[in-house]
């Protein structure tokens, strides 16, 4: 039996600012998600969406982008059940966020790709077309020209033939030119729909959805974050406290007496009867204004 070594462990004092600084870091890599992922949203707003419709798209992705970075400070300055939360609505934020960039990337691609496809195939059409038409000029000449030569020969022809002579020789027909022929698929790209194409790829309405799912995302994440911070649930708490003892103090039967009637708890007091004639007259007597009367 090998013998059993105690191997003691180095353990440094904690960090109570760790956790900041964590957060910290945190939201600076948020601040570099968020600049990474807001150009390639603005060109794709920009180029598909104007005015009121613009701005409410900006506005709503701004509002995802400082959540990315405001949340990682939960970690640092928040309860347990707060970082547990913001490592759920991060994770779950950030996901969606590049998967909506990434079929942004993928529509502006496409739509750069078939407009510069469009481009150059309209170009190259434009000058075939122009060289079948030169060359279908040319012939259409040299056909005019050979056509009139020949109608010369026939008439000369029929005066040697009246003539008894032999006629003249026959002109020889030219070498026309070939026509070169435009591709089909050319012609389709020269006339492609740039929209419909870039539709194809990646459907606008899925794109709002998903924009519509982060920002319901955001919402419910501060709403929780709120729901969860330390003063909410000492407020609450007091509340809760308060209402109970308003219900029990609405709850206790309170006396109910009528008008007129005394409370049995009221200390009787001793009622005295009063003289017959409580203030007597007073007769002065003589040398006396006001002395008593005998």
């Amino acid at each position: 039996m090998e013998p059993i070594y105690h191997v003691p462990l180095q353990t440094k004092p904690i960090d109570p600012n760790k956790a900041k600084y964590w957060s910290l870091g945190l939201s600076v890599l948020g601040v570099l998600i968020a600049v990474w992922t807001f150009k390639s949203n603005y060109t794709y707003f920009a180029v598909y969406h104007e005015g009121w419709d613009f701005w409410l798209r900006i506005i709503g992705f701004v509002a995802i982008e400082i959540t990315l970075i405001l949340l990682p400070l939960f970690k640092g300055w928040g309860n347990p059940r707060q970082i547990l939360a913001m490592w759920i609505f991060e994770i779950a934020i950030i996901v969606l966020s590049f998967v909506h960039t990434g079929y942004v990337n993928d529509s502006t691609q496409t739509r750069i790709a078939s407009t510069r496809s469009k481009a150059e195939a309209k170009a190259d059409f434009d000058s075939t077309s122009k060289t079948a038409n030169d060359v279908a000029d040319r012939n259409k000449a040299m056909r005019s020209e050979y056509n009139a030569t020949l109608a010369q020969w026939r008439r000369a022809a029929t005066v040697a033939q009246n003539n008894n002579q032999p006629p003249p020789p026959m002109p020889v027909e030219p070498q026309y030119l070939s026509v070169p022929q435009v591709s089909q698929k050319m012609v389709d790209t020269a006339n492609l729909n740039i929209e419909e194409t870039v539709e194809t790829v990646v459907p606008h309405a899925f794109l709002l959805r998903l924009l519509q799912g982060m920002l319901l995302l955001v919402v419910v994440a501060w709403t929780i974050m709120l729901v969860l911070a330390d003063s909410m649930r000492l407020r609450l708490a007091i509340l809760r406290t308060r209402g109970q003892q308003l219900d029990t103090h609405i709850s206790q039967k309170q006396e109910v007496r009528k008008l007129g009637e005394g409370s049995p708890t009221q200390t009787p007091v001793e009622q005295v009867e009063p003289d017959e004639n409580p203030f007597p007259r007073e007769i002065p007597e003589n040398g006396r204004p006001n002395g008593p009367r005998r």
